[in-house]
């Protein structure tokens, strides 16, 4: 006897991500909260992340559109097994759409946050590296003409 497909239950809709992005606002877990106080306002690097950020079909923990990167706060669960699965699908999904997703440690945002926020500028800043365009200065001078050795 087979089984048929697995049913999946419908993608949760516009309204209803952005109604649970906002209650997860309101009911952070601490070391989101944490991670929130370093990030807000530009505080890491200059860069702007917004927190509970609908991507659909998803709600990023925070997320920098200028850079498109998505920063997730791992707590124990994501340890598990299907929790692991979970978030490659997702991960994968992120990534076909041109996010890069880091993530963090819940434990590591309790014990050391400032750490946590550093590792996440110095990946912004890596990002922002590979994206920016070359300077004027160096793509001309790629393409100076060269005759005997020397400049023209």
């Amino acid at each position: 006897m087979t089984e048929g497909p697995v049913a999946r239950k419908p993608a949760p809709t516009s309204a209803q991500l952005h109604a649970r992005a906002a209650e997860q606002r309101r009911a952070m877990r601490p070391s989101a909260r944490r991670l929130w106080e370093l990030l807000r306002g530009r505080r890491a690097g200059g860069f702007r992340f917004r927190r509970e950020h609908v991507f659909p079909p998803y709600i990023l923990d925070f997320y920098c559109a200028e850079l498109r990167v998505a920063v997730e706060v791992d707590g124990g669960a994501h340890e598990s097994g299907e929790r692991m699965a979970y978030d490659e699908r997702r991960d994968g999904f992120l990534k076909r759409a041109g996010v890069k997703v880091l993530r963090a440690p819940a434990q590591a945002l309790l014990h050391r946050p400032e750490a946590v926020r550093d590792w996440i500028v110095s990946r912004c800043e890596a990002v922002a590296a590979e994206k920016a365009p070359p300077s004027r200065g160096a793509s001309r001078s790629r393409h100076l003409p060269i005759k005997n050795g020397e400049e023209r």
